[in-house]
C-alpha cells in the first residue's frame, strides 16, 4: 500500500510539472496575434495557424511558436512569423507539398501559389475569378492538376503558375472545358504559336515530342502543325472538326468530319502526304501481321452503314467488300498492303 501511494504522489507530482510547458490555449494566441478565430493546419509538421485578425476581418497564415509559457501563461518567448499576409476574406487549407491554394476576396476568387517555393506568391495572387474548379486526371494530365476558372458566367482553363489563359474562357458548361496540361515551356510556346498562326485551342504531341501540336482556329477548325518559337510547319491543313496524333512511326492518322473518320497519311513517311480515304466512315480497328522474315503489315477495317470491310489505307481501295456485321466476322486480309506506290 505504501507503495501505490509513493508512485501514485509522483505520478501527481509529475503531471503538476509538465503543466510548465503546456500548449497556449487558441485563446490565448488570439488575443496575443488581436485575432478573431483561428484554425490550425497540421500537415505542414510545425506549429501553423490560418489567423482572421480583429482588424479588417482578413485571414493570413502563420508559424507559430507557443512552447516557452508557464502554467499561469506567462509570456516567455512567444514569435510567429507571416507566411500568408492577412488581406483575404478566406483561404483554403494547404500542405507544404501543395502547388497552391485558392483565395477569396470581395466574392472574386484567385490561386496564391505556395510560399515555401514560391517567393513573389503574395504578387502573383489576384482575385478575380467568378468561380475556381481544381480538376485532376491521373491518365490524360500525367498526375497533375488542372484549374478552370470562370468568368462573365463562362468557364476557361488557366496554367495555374503564370495566371496565363490556355483555354479561352468561352464555354457556357465547366464540364465543356477541354482539359489540357501544360509545362512551363509549352505555355511559353503557346505564345508564340497564338500569335503566329491564330489559334485559340493548342494541344501538343506529348507522346512523339518533335514540336508537333494540332490546333484549332477561329472557325472552329483543326489542323496540326510542327516546329518552335515562331517557325512552324503545316502538316494537316485546319479544315477538320478534329484530328488524332500519329502514333509511334505511324504511317497514317484519323481525320474527323461531321462525326465521321478518314485516314491522312504521315508528313514524315510521304512527301506527298494528303488525305487518301474520305471522311465517311463510322468506326476503325487496325490489325498487324507479323511476318517470319521479321517483316509487318499494319491493316486497316473500317466500318460504314453498319457493315465492315478491309480498306487500303495507302490507296483508299476497299480490298474485302462491307458484307459483315462485325470486325470479327471479317476474312484473314490476306491481300497484300504495300507502304509504297510502286511507280
Amino acid at each position: 500500500m505504501n507503495h501505490f501511494f509513493s508512485f501514485f504522489t509522483t505520478l501527481c507530482l509529475l503531471i503538476t510539472s509538465l503543466g510548465y510547458t503546456q500548449q497556449l490555449p487558441d485563446k490565448e494566441i488570439c488575443k496575443l496575434m488581436k485575432a478573431k478565430n483561428i484554425t490550425w493546419v497540421e500537415s505542414f509538421g510545425e506549429p501553423m495557424a490560418l489567423l482572421q485578425l480583429k482588424k479588417g476581418k482578413k485571414w493570413g497564415m502563420y508559424r507559430i511558436e507557443t512552447s516557452s509559457y508557464d502554467e499561469n501563461w506567462t509570456k516567455k518567448d512567444f514569435s510567429f512569423e507571416e507566411i500568408i499576409p492577412a488581406k483575404f476574406d478566406s483561404i483554403g487549407l494547404f500542405d507544404e507539398y501543395d502547388q497552391f491554394t485558392i483565395v477569396k476576396n470581395e466574392d472574386k476568387y484567385g490561386l496564391f501559389l505556395n510560399p515555401f517555393e514560391i517567393r513573389d506568391a503574395d504578387k502573383k495572387a489576384t482575385c478575380k475569378y467568378d468561380a475556381i474548379k481544381i480538376i485532376t486526371d491521373s491518365i490524360s494530365l500525367n498526375m497533375d492538376k488542372c484549374v478552370l476558372v470562370k468568368q462573365n458566367n463562362r468557364w476557361g482553363l488557366i496554367d495555374w503558375f503564370s495566371d496565363y489563359v490556355i483555354v479561352p474562357i468561352t464555354y457556357a458548361n465547366a464540364e465543356d472545358v477541354p482539359l489540357t496540361y501544360m509545362e512551363t515551356w509549352e505555355v511559353d510556346e503557346l505564345k508564340h504559336i497564338r500569335r503566329k498562326l491564330k489559334l485559340s485551342l493548342v494541344e501538343f504531341d506529348k507522346g512523339n515530342g518533335d514540336g508537333v501540336f494540332k490546333g484549332q482556329n477561329r472557325q472552329g477548325k483543326w489542323g496540326m502543325y510542327q516546329g518552335y518559337e515562331g517557325n512552324y510547319k503545316e502538316l494537316i491543313p485546319a479544315i477538320y472538326d478534329n484530328i488524332e496524333f500519329f502514333g509511334f512511326n505511324g504511317n497514317f492518322t484519323l481525320v474527323y468530319q461531321n462525326n465521321k473518320l478518314g485516314i491522312y497519311l504521315s508528313p514524315w513517311s510521304y512527301d506527298d502526304a494528303k488525305q487518301t480515304i474520305p471522311c465517311t466512315y463510322d468506326a476503325y480497328k487496325t490489325h498487324t501481321v507479323h511476318r517470319f522474315n521479321g517483316s509487318s503489315s499494319t491493316y486497316l477495317a473500317l466500318q460504314k452503314d453498319g457493315k465492315w470491310g478491309w480498306v487500303n489505307w495507302l490507296t483508299g481501295n476497299t480490298e474485302i467488300a462491307f458484307e459483315y456485321n462485325s470486325f470479327e466476322e471479317l476474312p484473314y486480309p490476306s491481300y497484300k498492303q504495300p507502304y509504297y506506290l510502286e511507280n
